[in-house]
This record gives structure tokens, C-alpha cells and sequence, in this order.
């Protein structure tokens, strides 16, 4: 027997889908469905700022989980607020969002603003006029039910020995492959150079061909932190913290062999000399200071050819240093002194036995007074007699005085310039020897 179907009602009735669209989440005042602003609810970190202390955290904050940028509460890019919770409890926002977030208290304590669901929260709630005399430890809601509690972890403790937090990662090496790029990480004390990280980074995509390495460290004796070596150029750069014995602070250099081009930076206000910068090269070293009770601030040195010696067997071995062939200072102006005896330039010529000297100049000058002494063979012997040329000292005095003119005051000039031509020498020696060290 045949018959015509009825047509059948679709899953829900009207009572139920007006049931829904009661139920359904409103929109904030503020919001327009229309353009997509508002239509719906996002979920943002906030951070909010302690009733007391406010150093860490000032104010009220709102952070993008994409950007990592925070917003003021006040912005108007936020419509509102349903609810907050955290670790240990959850609010839902009792207020008005007629103004957006502008007008808002987040004082969680507040149960006019902020209604807390989980009974035990740690945030101290004030205290309502008619509970006041209320009997504490009653865990029921107004309609007599009991107000839910924290679910217990379904899981055990982390449990992380003092080993394993000091590795950091299994077997304390973790690798970070990038595009062009690879990234080494290392435990502290694990590696005995104090190596902690390393970045090399690669001319192609396979990683097969390398450009730079840099290198990590912490921990170490000669306090050093970085290292940055260039394989298309071979230059090697190192970075020193403060605290060594030479005050060193940056070293570049291309290779470790001695008497070879290097660059050198130190902690000038830690180094009794006020060394600041050093650049040497195999026949020449030239370096900087500041602050200085003397003035120096430049000194330039020329080496010669090292001569060749033979070495015997078996017997002691000697150190072999380059010739000093020519030592060049630079002063400042000393303003207690004269500009006529004010030295602004001293040259000292070894292999010549002259020495050279060049004074400031005054404002109102156009030149400067200038001093060439040749020292005689037996000067600075005792039980010698010195005699004094006309060679010996030559001169050009911008203001003539008659005590430059009297032997007396230029053999004191040149027994004085001698003795300071030894402490000079001596210097360079005490350089050389303190690159000698550094490379070893």
C-alpha cells in the first residue's frame, strides 16, 4: 500500500534552536560582525601588575602570542573580557564592556567585578558586609551545592636530578640545523676549552662549504668569551671580559707565529701604562695610549732584519730579537711647560746614534723649535772625558734662550735623552715580550 511520504523535520525543532540562539554569546558593544571585528572571542597572555611591588611589572599588560608585542590594557583594539583564569583558578568578568577595556579593574579579589569559580584560590578575596560574620571553611555555593575544587594531577612529578639540570639536554649537546646555518650548543663545564656554543655558517645550502665559526665560551682562565674566525679571509678574532693580567680585549690576527701581523685592543684603565691599542707586523709595531702622567699617547717602533745565528749542540739556547732601528713618540701638550721646551715629538735612531726632537708650537707661532743630537761613542762611560762639536747638537729655537746655548745644558740634555732612550728600548722588549707570551 502506497502512500504519499511526509516530509521530515530537520535534526532540532524551533524551541531548541531559540534555546541556542539564547544561549549563543552576545557580542561586545563595541564590536561590528559585519567586518569580522568582534565576531570572535581570542585568548591573549596578560600580565598584571602586583598591588605592591611594581618594578617587574608596572602595568597591566596584554601580549600578542604571535608578535611577542604588549599592549595597554586601555587600547582600543580590545572589545572586552568573558573570563580570565591562570594555574590556580578561574574568573569571569562581572563588568560593564560598554567602553571596551578602559573602565576595567583587574583586581581579582574583587567579587563585584570578578567571579571566581574554583573554590582555594591564592588571591585574597574582600570581604562582603553580610558574610562578614559568616563561619569560614563552608565550600557551598548560594543554592546549597558545593563549590567545585581543583582536579588533582593525573600525572608524577618532574623529577630533574642536579646533573641532569646542569646538562641542560640529553648527554649535554643539543644541534640546531638552519638554512646556510648550524647551531652547537654545549653544557657549561662540559668541554675542557669552557666551549658552550658554536655557530658556523655555510656558503651553500648543503652546509659543505664554510664561511665563519664563531665560538662561545665560559668559565675560562684567560678570560676569554668569543672567537670569530673568518675562513675566507683567515683572519681569527678573539674577545677577552675584563679581569686578565694584561688587560687584554681584543686580538686579531691571522696567524699564531711570532714577528706576523696582528691587531690589539686592551682595558686601557686597567693596565699600569695605559697601553690601549697595539699593531704589529713584522718590521714594525705601532701602539696607543691614554692617560698617561708623561703625555705619551703614540709610539712607533721600526725593526730590522733578524740576524741569523748558529745554534750549537747542546749548549744554551738564546733568544734571537729583531733589531730596534727606529723608536718614534708623540706627546700632548703640557700647558705648565713652555711650548719652546714642551716635547711633541722625540726620534730616537738607533743604528745612528742621533736622536730627534720636535717641540710644541705656541698659538701665535707659525713654527716650532727643533732639537738634533748625534751621541758621541764613549758618552754615559765613566772615567771619560766627552767632547762636545758643533755636530753634536744642532738646534732651531723659535725664541732664543743663552742656556740652550752652553754646553753644560746640552751634555745634560744628552746624558738625560740616553738614559730615556734605555727605559724606551726597554719597553719595546717588555711588548715583544708580552706578544711572545700571548701567542705561546
Amino acid at each position: 500500500m502506497g502512500g504519499k511520504r511526509e516530509p521530515t523535520q530537520p535534526r532540532g525543532n524551533r524551541g531548541e534552536d531559540g534555546r541556542r540562539a539564547q544561549n549563543a554569546p552576545r557580542p561586545f558593544p563595541g564590536s561590528s560582525p559585519a567586518n569580522g571585528r568582534g565576531a570572535r572571542p581570542h585568548t591573549r597572555p596578560a600580565l598584571l601588575a602586583p598591588a605592591g611591588d611594581r618594578r617587574e611589572v608596572p602595568e597591566n599588560l596584554f601580549i600578542d602570542s604571535f608578535t611577542g608585542k604588549s599592549f595597554d590594557t586601555k587600547d582600543d583594539h580590545f572589545l572586552g573580557i568573558e573570563s580570565v583564569w591562570n594555574h590556580e583558578n578561574y574568573w569571569v568578568n562581572m563588568q560593564d564592556c560598554r567602553n571596551g577595556c578602559k573602565d576595567m579593574t583587574f583586581d581579582l579579589g574583587d567579587p563585584a567585578c570578578w567571579e571566581f569559580f574554583l573554590q582555594g584560590s591564592s588571591k585574597p578575596q574582600l570581604l562582603i558586609p553580610d558574610a562578614e560574620d559568616e563561619e569560614d571553611g563552608n565550600d557551598v555555593d548560594q543554592d546549597g551545592s558545593p563549590m567545585p575544587e581543583m582536579l588533582p594531577s593525573w600525572v608524577l612529578p618532574i623529577v630533574i636530578t642536579p646533573k641532569e639540570f646542569e646538562t641542560r639536554c640529553p648527554q649535554g649537546k643539543k644541534v640546531l640545523q638552519y638554512r646556510k646555518a648550524k647551531l652547537e650548543k654545549w653544557a657549561p663545564f662540559l668541554e675542557k676549552n669552557g666551549q658552550v656554543s658554536r655557530l658556523t655558517l655555510y656558503l651553500d645550502t648543503n652546509c659543505s662549504q664554510e664561511v665563519e665559526i664563531k665560538d662561545w665560551f665560559e668559565h675560562r682562565q684567560d678570560r676569554l668569551h668569543l672567537k670569530h674566525h673568518n675562513k675566507q679571509t683567515g683572519i681569527t678574532s678573539e674577545y677577552f671580559s675584563p679581569g686578565r693580567a694584561d688587560a687584554l680585549k681584543v686580538h686579531v690576527y691571522r696567524s699564531l707565529a711570532p714577528e706576523t701581523e696582528r691587531s690589539m685592543v686592551f682595558y686601557s684603565e686597567s693596565r699600569l701604562d695605559g697601553l690601549q691599542t697595539r699593531d704589529e707586523k713584522p718590521r714594525e709595531m705601532t701602539e696607543t695610549f691614554q692617560g698617561r702622567l708623561d703625555l705619551l699617547y703614540y709610539r712607533h717602533t721600526q725593526f730590522g732584519k733578524k740576524p741569523k745565528k748558529v745554534a750549537i749542540a747542546g749548549g744554551p739556547t738564546e733568544t734571537n730579537p729583531r733589531p730596534i732601528l727606529k723608536i718614534m713618540e708623540r706627546f700632548h701638550r703640557n700647558t705648565e711647560k713652555a711650548a719652546n721646551e714642551d716635547v711633541a715629538e722625540q726620534i730616537f735612531l738607533i743604528r745612528e746614534n742621533r736622536i730627534q726632537l720636535q717641540c710644541h708650537r705656541e698659538n701665535d707661532h707659525i713654527t716650532t723649535s727643533f732639537w738634533e743630537f748625534l751621541k758621541p761613542s764613549n758618552l754615559g762611560e765613566k772615567g771619560t772625558h766627552v767632547i762636545l762639536t758643533p755636530e753634536t747638537a744642532l738646534s732651531f729655537q723659535v725664541e732664543n734662550c743663552e742656556r740652550f746655548n752652553k754646553q753644560l745644558y746640552v751634555y745634560e740634555r744628552l746624558v738625560s735623552l740616553q738614559q730615556e732612550e734605555m727605559i724606551v728600548k726597554k719597553g719595546v722588549r717588555n711588548s715583544e715580550a708580552e706578544v711572545s707570551v700571548l701567542i705561546s
